[in-house]
């Protein structure tokens, strides 16, 4: 690991586009669940923070329906990325794998 930093940060420093390329493919598939976990406790928080919005009465909390679109375009966005990460973990475990 040490050493691929290493070659890693000499790459970029010389500018070595395939050595960097190569590092990164080594690594895809952890970079992959690093970002799955990341991405899927998002979605997990946002999904609780709505369940407890519900128990707020509107009347004191008035800003809840904006509060309830953004969560929305969190989720959505979310969601995208999510289909987007999941498919680039399925390719580079199955290239792996080969």
């Amino acid at each position: 690991l040490e050493a691929d930093r290493r070659a890693f940060y000499e790459a970029h420093m010389s500018g070595d586009q395939q050595t960097k390329a190569a590092i990164h493919n080594k690594y895809l598939p952890d970079t992959c669940r690093a970002l799955q976990r990341h991405v899927n406790g998002i979605l997990a928080e946002v999904a609780d923070l709505a369940v407890k919005m519900n128990a707020y009465d509107l009347s004191n909390h008035p800003r809840l329906p904006l509060i309830r679109k953004h969560n929305e375009m969190v989720t959505s966005t979310f969601m995208k990325v999510k289909e987007n990460v999941d498919q680039v973990a399925a390719e580079a475990t199955a290239y792996q794998q080969a």
